[in-house]
């Protein structure tokens, strides 16, 4: 039976739902789009599903558990459920200790296992068994938020880097994502959280944050004294003329983790002064 496809520019994919149910989607402009397709009367129900600015790395795979379908981005495997506009994080890469950079493919088989093919910092192309461990065998450690927006990989190496050999604390990745608004620009979701005063333990600033702004209405802390009494640090071993050229009112609000310098040369006669 030929059935038409349900948009003109559907370069989607066919998944099952958790019911059995036949799902079309498609990654479109305004993010993922969903139909829910009527195998015997060859029609598609109206549009079961939209997920506003939600691109994901890979086409849609077929539920599991409570989920209708499930979709894969940088940082873990979201699932969705036809009746909600929000996805859920179902597998965190980070959360997880995992240095997965990107998903070539994967099955959700139940809600306790996934199988992915992968690249992995540490062990580089494999495919993976993953299960869900037990939280009763999970060690407590205090949960310290990041909110950042795009997060690298640098970082998230960084911050599994941490938690792997931290036995009091665990750094949890809040990401906040662009959103288009009303009149037509994209904003972060964290600079919105943090004007409302709902801050993370801690941030990655970005050059989009009016942060002489947030500083003077004491949103930050300033965090000098506490770089001058760690025993662990010593201003000998950072540049810290770097460190002060990020003060605000000759207060440290922030750590420069790297920075580039660009040179350029020349003859003399050519650059003149």
């Amino acid at each position: 039976k030929k059935i038409p496809l349900p948009a003109d520019d559907f370069y989607g994919n066919v998944c099952i739902g958790k019911d059995g149910s036949v799902l079309l989607s498609a990654g479109m402009d305004d993010g993922i789009r969903v139909w829910k397709l009527d195998t015997k009367k060859g029609t598609y129900d109206k549009q079961a599903a939209a997920y506003k600015n939600f691109y994901s790395d890979i086409n849609a795979v077929s539920g599991a558990g409570s989920y209708d379908f499930f979709c894969a981005k940088e940082n873990g495997i979201y699932g969705f459920t036809l009746d909600s506009s929000e996805p859920t994080l179902f597998l965190d890469y980070v959360a997880s200790d995992l240095l997965i950079s990107s998903a070539g493919s994967f099955a959700v088989m139940s809600d306790k296992s996934v199988l992915l093919t992968c690249y992995d910092e540490d062990d580089g192309t494999s495919l993976k068994l993953l299960k869900k461990v037990d939280s009763a065998k999970v060690a407590e450690k205090k949960i310290i938020t990041l909110g950042c927006t795009n997060p690298d990989m640098e970082l998230r190496k960084a911050v599994v880097d941490f938690n792997r050999n931290s036995k009091k604390y665990r750094i949890s990745i809040l990401e906040y994502p662009y959103v288009e608004e009303e009149d037509g620009i994209w904003a972060s979701q964290l600079n919105t959280q943090i004007a409302t005063g709902n801050i993370p333990d801690m941030i990655c600033v970005n050059e989009e944050m009016p942060l002489q702004s947030y500083a003077a209405k004491c949103l930050f802390e300033d965090i000098g004294e506490r770089f001058a009494k760690d025993p662990e640090l010593s201003k000998n071993e950072y540049m810290m003329n770097v460190l002060d050229a990020f003060k605000i009112g000759g207060k440290m609000y922030f750590t420069v983790p790297s920075f580039a310098v660009i040179g350029l040369m020349g003859k003399q006669s050519d650059f003149q002064n």
